[in-house]
């Protein structure tokens, strides 16, 4: 499916399907830039294909504020362009399409990034705090995002700005 805020057409089917083991919110650097672009990825295979499905929030275009989702199968289960990440563990039994329908149920596709294209960290946290009121990670894994977070930001506030700038969802 394909739609104005929902890119999943690199998602193989049969991931819907498959079990996550881990969840990774990590943060890639931005070229020309001091800020790193957050993404999650949902791991569900640490064998040596390791397989994951990554939830990806882009703007919709150099002038446009409007988040498309990105959904997507890949073949990894941590980005080499990572700078930081932060794993989360999953209850066993929980498929991919869980967390997705858990996602697109919210309406975490119905986002505007800031004024100044910025609000990646903030979605990613705020998906990772719906996967906690659900009972997919731990409870306390949002507050832990945001203390490591801050932790980082002492040593290097440029990179890891606080507050995170926020977007904003919409209807």
């Amino acid at each position: 499916m394909f739609n104005s805020t929902i890119d999943n057409l690199g998602l193989d089917w049969f991931d819907r399907d498959r079990v996550v083991q881990r969840v990774l919110i990590f943060g890639s650097p931005i070229p020309g830039t001091s800020v790193l672009h957050w993404r999650i990825l949902l791991n569900i295979d640490f064998s040596g294909n390791q397989r994951s499905v990554l939830l990806d929030l882009n703007k919709g275009g150099a002038e446009s504020r409007t988040g498309i989702l990105l959904i997507k199968s890949v073949n990894y289960s941590t980005s080499q362009s990572a700078q930081t990440s932060f794993p989360f563990g999953v209850p066993g039994g929980i498929t991919v399409g869980r967390f997705i329908d858990l996602v697109l149920g919210l309406k975490r596709n119905r986002y505007r990034f800031d004024s100044t294209g910025s609000g990646c960290r903030y979605w990613c946290w705020v998906v990772l705090s719906d996967f906690e009121r659900a009972g997919f990670v731990a409870s306390g894994s949002s507050a832990f995002f945001l203390q490591a977070i801050a932790g980082l930001a002492q040593d290097n506030p440029a990179r890891y700005p606080i507050p995170a700038p926020e977007g904003s969802f919409y209807d």
